[in-house]
């Protein structure tokens, strides 16, 4: 039988120990005095020594600067006072104006937000006197601030702005507004697109093509309709026959993408732009970057103010699209005394208190024999 070795013990003498302690504390205040070396720590300031003849002179010079700092702050403050006070009369005048610069006004905001359309397709508790055509409430009046808010961000961010119109009624969907703001920037280009014009005739989209190109370039397209994978056709919009118009094919896309490719180029190099889609409720303008994106990029919805809040989507590594939440840009002040916005479907028919109005604005549109042949 083999021999049992005895197990050794790891006990150490008391010497070895505090040696060892020893070194770690040796250690560890080495460490701490070349971090404080490192450190940018200012040092302390022992002032002026008393031996030194000029003390008083000195003293006397240092609390001079620092009077004539605290003037320099004083004026400083009085100047930025003064400078708040031109901006808010400015802003005052641009109220009665318009707009005037590159950007978007504190004014022409808060004249949109007066003046858009509460479009959520729930229903929401009526409020209204008998003369209001659409109803209000609380949550509809926070939901247009939000929409206003989403509105000025993408207008800040986008280098050229795509504006969805409905060739069913281009004018009225239109907003010169924002128009005239970005071509007072020449960094932002605007370009029309004509969406839905498989549901009016060619003669009336050819002329509205003319008349729209007299100021912003305009593109003649139509969304992909089919729910499952995009389809487009690189065929004209002037030659498309009627069955390729009533078919679910995308039609206009390669145009549009080819003229955002000629914006990314500056001087033969190639950079990033930021696309911004705005337009009104229901114009379809989740529909257009879904065709262009070739897939079910953002959602779409047939109800007025699907889109809340500006959501970025990647066309390829030099465009970026902003979709944009819809926002009604009426004439009126009050778009509750507006059947034309209703009529536009930038509002939930659940919401609409007053349909006679509505009809009426139809009959003054339409002849009665007209509507009694359809009807």
């Amino acid at each position: 039988m083999g021999r049992i070795r005895k197990r050794l013990s790891k006990r150490k003498t008391l010497k070895l120990k505090h040696k060892i302690e020893k070194k770690v504390r040796d250690s560890h205040k080495a460490k701490k005095k070349e971090e404080s070396k490192r450190s940018n720590k200012p040092k302390k300031d022992l002032g002026i020594p008393n031996s030194y003849p000029f003390k008083e002179q000195e003293l006397a010079n240092i609390e001079l600067a620092r009077e004539k700092l605290k003037e320099e702050k004083e004026r400083q403050k009085e100047l930025r006072r003064k400078e708040s006070e031109r901006r808010r009369k400015l802003l005052q005048q641009q109220s009665q104006s318009g707009i005037t610069g590159g950007t978007l006004s504190a004014a022409d905001l808060l004249s949109a937000q007066q003046r858009e359309q509460s479009h959520d397709s729930k229903s929401g508790t009526e409020e209204g006197s008998s003369n209001m055509l659409v109803s209000d409430n609380a949550q509809s009046r926070q939901r247009q601030k939000s929409h206003i808010k989403e509105l000025k961000k993408m207008f800040e961010m986008a280098d050229v702005l795509l504006e969805v119109l409905d060739a069913r009624d281009p004018l009225g969907c239109r907003c010169t507004t924002l128009e005239d703001a970005a071509a007072a920037n020449v960094n932002k280009k605007v370009i029309l697109v004509l969406n839905k014009i498989d549901l009016v005739p060619q003669e009336a989209v050819q002329k509205w093509l003319k008349y729209l190109r007299q100021s912003h370039p305009t593109i003649a397209f139509k969304a992909n309709t089919h729910k499952g994978r995009v389809q487009r056709s690189d065929v004209a919009v002037a030659s498309a026959s009627a069955e390729l118009l009533s078919s679910s094919d995308c039609l206009g896309a390669d145009t549009l993408v080819q003229l955002l490719k000629n914006y990314s180029r500056s001087h033969d190099m190639k950079k990033t732009i930021v696309v911004g889609v705005m337009g009104y409720p229901n114009v379809g303008k989740s529909s257009l970057i879904n065709s262009l994106k070739r897939s079910k990029a953002v959602g779409v919805s047939p109800c007025p103010g699907f889109t809340r809040k500006v959501t970025e989507i990647y066309l390829d590594k030099n465009i970026k699209l902003l979709d944009c939440p819809g926002v009604v840009f009426d004439s009126a002040n009050n778009t509750n005394a507006s059947p034309e916005v209703v009529l536009r479907n930038a509002v939930a028919v659940e919401k609409v208190v007053d349909p006679i109005a509505v009809v009426d604005a139809i009959i003054k549109r339409c002849s009665a024999e007209g509507l009694a042949r359809h009807y």
